[in-house]
């Protein structure tokens, strides 16, 4: 972090719990209790270890207070077809790439981890809503300069992507790929990225994760 100045937060998108559409879990309630009763039973995917959709897991596990076994795989692509196969309990995927699936019925969205619903998919409740209170994840995506570039040019250019971002053409760009535009000042960047830094570091310690 030392070797950036931040500029601004272009914009997040959230993650999606998915089952497969055989699994006997309709909520994430119903899963939250199986796994509770079965410890150990139950396995999630990734995209591979320090992922968001790896740490999303690690969070949603010490706030349900379950046992459920990671499995990492080499990207989203090997990890989503062996949830479809039914070869993995549950996974966790961007909604961009899940939503296809989910339209068209080989995958069953029990949740997304962000603290609100989904534009587009309102139907879909939220983790916190499910019983874990407190659950709040996105992937999102930074823009920094170099260390040591002056405050004057980063507040300028974080007033320039705040304009970009209210143009038509980059929000119907930004809905098309399942970002939800954000905008912030480099101070503000700051202190959020200082609050998730903080925030991951807690489940890294809690969860003894190490580098995959």
């Amino acid at each position: 972090a030392r070797d950036f100045a931040p500029i601004t937060l272009v914009g997040s998108t959230p993650n999606v719990v998915i089952v497969p559409a055989s699994s006997p879990f309709k909520t994430m309630q119903q899963l939250l209790d199986h796994a509770r009763a079965n410890p150990g039973r139950l396995s999630h995917s990734s995209a591979g270890t320090g992922t968001s959709q790896h740490m999303g897991g690690e969070l949603l596990k010490q706030l349900a207070r379950v046992y459920i076994v990671h499995i990492p795989y080499r990207g989203s692509g090997p990890a989503m077809q062996d949830v479809l196969a039914g070869q993995i309990d549950m996974g966790i995927d961007t909604l961009v790439v899940a939503a296809p699936h989910i339209k068209a019925g080989t995958l069953r969205a029990l949740a997304v981890t962000t603290s609100k619903r989904a534009k587009g998919f309102e139907s879909i409740p939220t983790v916190a809503e499910s019983g874990v209170a407190g659950y709040d994840v996105a992937s999102w995506q930074s823009v920094h300069a170099p260390a040591g570039t002056p405050a004057e040019i980063t507040q300028l250019l974080a007033a320039e992507f705040a304009k970009a971002m209210k143009q038509p053409d980059v929000q119907e760009r930004f809905a098309a790929i399942g970002l939800e535009p954000s905008g912030m000042s480099p101070q503000e960047l700051a202190a959020f990225e200082n609050a998730e830094r903080a925030k991951w570091l807690r489940v890294v310690k809690e969860g003894n994760i190490k580098p995959g």
